[in-house]
């Protein structure tokens, strides 16, 4: 069986659309598959109303980025395995930076 997981970002999100803030996964291999960086969709929701808000594909390097997020919510990152091979993970409670960071 194969490994693969979501790291927290070092950055987080905001309000899509208006927010000044962002999500990102930073190189290399923020998403990983049995310890290697890949391409998966990651979907972005709303911790407290568990909406999603922004839905994105990392990178073949593994990394990700969400942008005009609100800055004053929380956020869940779930990381889904296209090929269907594994369950979702996910990285829960993300807070925000400024875009301009």
């Amino acid at each position: 069986m194969a490994a693969w997981k979501i790291t927290s970002p070092r950055y987080a999100t905001g309000r899509v659309g208006r927010g000044r803030y962002f999500v990102a996964g930073i190189a290399p291999g923020l998403v990983t598959v049995d310890g290697a960086p890949a391409s998966r969709t990651v979907l972005c929701y709303d911790a407290a109303q568990h909406h999603l808000v922004a839905k994105t594909t990392s990178a073949s390097d593994g990394t990700y980025r969400i942008e005009h997020l609100d800055g004053t919510r929380k956020y869940r990152l779930v990381a889904v395995d296209d090929l269907g091979e594994h369950n979702a993970v996910v990285a829960d409670r993300i807070t925000p930076v400024p875009m301009d960071s």
